[in-house]
Formats: C-alpha cells, sequence, structure tokens
C-alpha cells in the first residue's frame, strides 16, 4: 500500500504467508513479515485501518487545543526533530513543544532532550525513555 505521498503501510494489513483469520485484527495489526506480501483482499480490510488512521488524526488535532504541553517522543535524526518541531510550533501555532528524541546524538536544548533507549542492548528501554520525559517535565516546571 503506498498511498499519494509515497508512504507505505503495509504493516497495517494481514499478511498472506501468515496464518490468521480477519477477527484476529489484533494478531494481524502486530505482524509484518518483512518482503511480504498483504492479503489480496486487502480492500477488506481498509474500512478498520482508515478509522484508525481517522482516530490518529483527530487525536493529532486535539493536542493542539489542548491547555497543557505538547511532549513528542520520536526517534530520528536531530536535524529531522528540529524541522519537526518547528513544524508542530506553525502548524498548533504554539511554543510549548518539547521533544524527546532517541538518538546517538549528543543534544539538548529547552525544548529538547536526546536519549538512548537501546544502549544497553534492549530495544526500547523504558527507563531511559522515563528519564528523559521526566528530565523534559523539569523543564515545563521551570518555565
Amino acid at each position: 500500500m503506498v498511498d499519494t505521498y509515497g508512504f507505505q503501510f503495509p504493516h497495517d494489513y494481514p499478511f498472506s504467508n501468515c496464518d490468521y483469520d480477519k477477527d484476529s485484527i489484533s494478531e494481524w495489526r502486530t505482524h509484518e513479515d518483512v518482503g511480504g506480501k498483504i492479503v489480496n483482499n486487502w480492500k477488506d480490510y481498509y474500512p478498520e485501518v482508515k478509522e484508525k488512521y481517522d482516530r490518529r488524526i483527530q487525536r493529532f488535532r486535539d493536542i493542539g487545543i489542548s491547555a497543557n504541553p505538547i511532549i513528542v517522543l520520536m526517534r530520528r535524526p536531530i536535524s529531522h526533530a528540529l524541522q519537526i518541531r518547528d513544524a508542530l510550533v506553525k502548524y498548533y501555532n504554539r511554543r510549548d513543544i518539547f521533544l524527546v528524541v532517541a538518538t546517538p546524538e549528543t543534544y539538548e536544548s529547552d525544548v529538547i532532550v536526546t536519549c538512548l533507549p537501546e544502549i544497553y542492548g534492549d530495544w526500547n528501554n523504558k527507563d531511559i525513555w522515563s528519564t528523559a520525559i521526566n528530565c523534559v517535565l523539569q523543564k515545563i516546571a521551570c518555565k
């Protein structure tokens, strides 16, 4: 599946080489076989996938009207993170947008904290993420 903008979303559809049925939605949404093919009847799943993205888009819009600061977690190079933050500041027309960026780069500012949640060899170490998020919360409290 490639949309108008060139984004690929094969992980949103079940794969033909896996053994599960349409009723096991949570199962097929969590599997993606590298090099696998999505099922031929992928259009049967489209309404559910669209509903998921509609919910995400609405949550994204709702964030902007919240009175709370926005904290974004991402895995990107710092140069991309800065561009994304600039776009969010413009989109939401607010400055209280903070980033926690998983990257091997070292960078910190009033609105960005970096971390490396794989530093100890495990994937997405929650304690490392939590430490970085707490650092952002301290920055917010000091403003």
